[in-house]
């Protein structure tokens, strides 16, 4: 059996134990009750309630806020956000795609719309496009294949008569004056090497 004086500072030491641990619980209730009511009232923010920060959202909201920015302004705005800049350009191409933003004639960004996810807009332009051109290769399929049939009836009728060939007159006057002198000067020498005097 322990002596008294060990008995008695095993029962504080365990009461100080428990005394710290009920100090540390309260601590941590008291903070968590803290935040919980900020986060009712509107103060602190939860990660769930910020949007996600993407590189294609920061250069349209940058746009959006900035118009007629250059390109180097979008890149610094980018590096700033601590993004990466090495898809800005390949981003800027699919938001100009998709018609979320606009370049001017002296090559300024401009944007008038709000900011939508590139995917869905981009995709439908992209079904657009691919339906125009689908219906473009129909109508020149069409149309070859008018233009082909044509041709065969044409060729299946033939002229009794062959045509001659138009009749020309020999002028040596009106030959020599439509050239210039290095080609008479070949011709000249054509011709004497034709008759043997070279």
């Amino acid at each position: 059996m322990p002596d008294m004086r060990t008995a008695i500072e095993e029962a504080l030491s365990k009461s100080k134990e428990e005394q710290m641990k009920n100090e540390e619980l309260k601590s941590a209730i008291n903070q968590w009750e803290t935040e919980r009511g900020a986060v009712e009232n509107g103060v602190i923010a939860t990660p769930e309630s910020e949007p996600k920060k993407n590189l294609t959202r920061t250069i349209h909201t940058f746009i959006f806020s900035n118009p007629r920015c250059a390109f180097s302004d979008i890149v610094k705005h980018v590096q700033e956000e601590g993004f990466s800049v090495s898809s800005v350009s390949s981003l800027l191409t699919q938001m100009l795609n998709a018609e979320l933003i606009e370049r001017t004639s002296d090559r300024k960004y401009v944007s008038h719309k709000p900011y939508a996810p590139i995917g869905k807009a981009y995709k439908k332009k992209v079904q657009q496009r691919k339906q125009e051109s689908k219906k473009i290769a129909r109508e020149a399929k069409k149309a070859v294949e008018a233009g082909l049939a044509s041709l065969k009836v044409t060729s299946l009728s033939t002229s009794s008569s062959p045509v001659a060939p138009a009749a020309t007159t020999f002028d040596p006057d009106a030959m020599l004056a439509s050239l210039s002198f290095p080609q008479v000067m070949a011709l000249y020498k054509k011709i004497k090497l034709m008759i043997g005097e070279v």
